[in-house]
């Protein structure tokens, strides 16, 4: 066989195999979603997960998805759950949607697979050690209630302003262009620094992101994390404040005009009404951290159409009795959504500014 053949044989079968490779990358199936268990009662132990490409109908599969699919915890309350995410991409403006029905719904994100195992007729899951987060997919990651990481394959743009002395623009540039503008106003929207958009090449390809600088970049952010107490004055007065880092739940301890210390938290949720006698146990307990004998009703919980707020007055409260003071409320489980809300560290700064308050109190 001659060496002209050959050639011509090697340069079909290059190209048929080109041509494999390229509908098999392509041909991806479509996004679907499941509840994933592994036996446990942990924070994580139950999740959601998200397989596939991201196409124009997967926004309204998810959304048909927790229609028919959201968990009850305690308290007959809907879980706030992770939803792991393994994608490598797909529509620009599907992806977005998915974000912003996953923020609407309280569901965090996080980059994982999930291996499923069938043991003598018992299923259960675990997470999976491949997972890929590529193009359009971070979109729907950053609409989470809080980012929890992984890596990501993200593409590349070029600034606009490496256009500006440019007068005539390729139709390819304009169309990058406007995905920028829709990445810039969609990150007002969700709160995230669009500028890891400009890493790379900068020419459409794709930049990979590792879990070390996906934290540097700020793509991993915890919403609920409740920081030190801090104390700040309002109206000639002293109030010992925590808030979680997207200030939509904290608590204060402050006196009222006539000197009775109160303590105050709020939440931006609203509990069904066929909770409300969990939640006052819930609350009960929390009022005897402060080892005062507090009966909580009704009058002590408060809801509007923003927030929900629970309020008692602490008559007797002592900082100097250790056995009496114990900030330490981590969430035991994801199901609680109580004690989420007390998710507040372990600080020896409450009992430095607690005994502040309560002399700020006593000058009233």
């Amino acid at each position: 066989m001659s060496v002209k053949i050959l050639k011509k044989m090697h340069k079909i079968i290059y190209v048929m195999s080109a041509l494999f490779l390229h509908s098999f990358a392509v041909s991806a199936a479509p996004m679907v979603f499941s509840v994933e268990v592994n036996g446990g009662t942990c924070i994580y132990c139950t999740w959601y997960q998200a397989e596939g490409e991201i196409t124009k109908e997967t926004p309204a599969v998810l959304q048909a998805f927790f229609d028919q699919h959201r968990i009850k915890g305690l308290g007959n309350i809907v879980a706030q759950l992770s939803m792991q995410l393994n994608s490598s991409g797909g529509d620009f403006f599907a992806a977005m949607e998915v974000g912003r029905i996953l923020r609407k719904e309280g569901i965090s994100t996080r980059v994982g697979s999930t291996v499923r195992y069938n043991e003598n007729g018992v299923h259960w899951s675990d997470w999976g050690e491949d997972a890929q987060c590529g193009g359009a997919c971070i979109f729907a990651y950053l609409g989470g209630h809080s980012w929890e990481g992984g890596e990501f394959a993200i593409k590349s743009y070029r600034p606009p302003f490496a256009d500006m002395e440019k007068r005539d623009i390729t139709p390819q540039r304009r169309e990058e262009l406007s995905e920028i503008a829709y990445i810039l106003a969609y990150a007002r929207e969700m709160g995230f620094d669009p500028s890891f958009i400009y890493l790379g090449k900068q020419d459409g390809s794709l930049y990979t992101i590792n879990v070390k600088e996906a934290e540097k970049l700020s793509l991993i952010f915890d919403a609920d994390e409740v920081r030190d107490w801090a104390i700040e004055q309002r109206d000639g007065g002293l109030v010992a404040v925590a808030r979680s880092s997207n200030r939509e739940k904290g608590a204060e301890f402050y006196c009222d005009a006539s000197g009775m210390p109160y303590f105050l938290l709020y939440y931006k949720k609203q509990f069904p009404e066929d909770s409300r006698g969990w939640v006052l146990g819930s609350y009960d307990m929390i009022a005897s951290i402060f080892n005062v004998n507090v009966a909580v009703t009704d009058d002590h919980v408060t809801e509007t159409d923003k927030y929900s707020t629970f309020r008692a007055a602490l008559p007797g409260v002592n900082f100097s009795n250790d056995d009496g003071y114990s900030f330490y409320m981590s969430a035991q489980t994801k199901l609680d959504p109580v004690w989420q809300m007390l998710r507040f560290a372990d600080t020896t700064s409450m009992k430095l500014y607690g005994p502040v308050i309560m002399q700020n109190c006593l000058e009233k």
